[in-house]
C-alpha cells in the first residue's frame, strides 16, 4: 500500500513504499536522506529530519466518480 509523508514544513510526499518500508529505511538511514519511490517508479529522496509523520495513502472518492453514466 502507497504511503503518504508529511513534513514538518506542511508538504506531502507520496510514496509507493508501504508504511513499514518508509520506518525501516528512516531507521537504517541514521539520519542521512534515503531513497524511496514515488507512484510510477520514479526514485525520491528524504531528508529524515524533515519528516512529522507518515500514513497509509488511501484514496477517497466522491460520490459523483461512482456513477458511471
Amino acid at each position: 500500500m502507497a504511503t503518504s509523508i508529511e513534513f514538518s514544513g506542511g508538504k506531502a510526499l507520496n510514496v509507493s513504499n508501504d508504511n513499514e518500508t518508509v520506518f525501516e529505511k528512516l531507521v537504517a538511514a541514521n539520519g542521512r536522506p534515503f531513497l524511496l519511490e514515488r507512484p510510477g517508479g520514479e526514485p525520491v529522496f528524504v531528508n529524515p529530519q524533515a519528516v512529522a509523520f507518515w500514513h497509509e495513502n488511501t484514496e477517497t472518492i466522491s460520490p459523483g466518480r461512482l456513477d458511471p453514466r
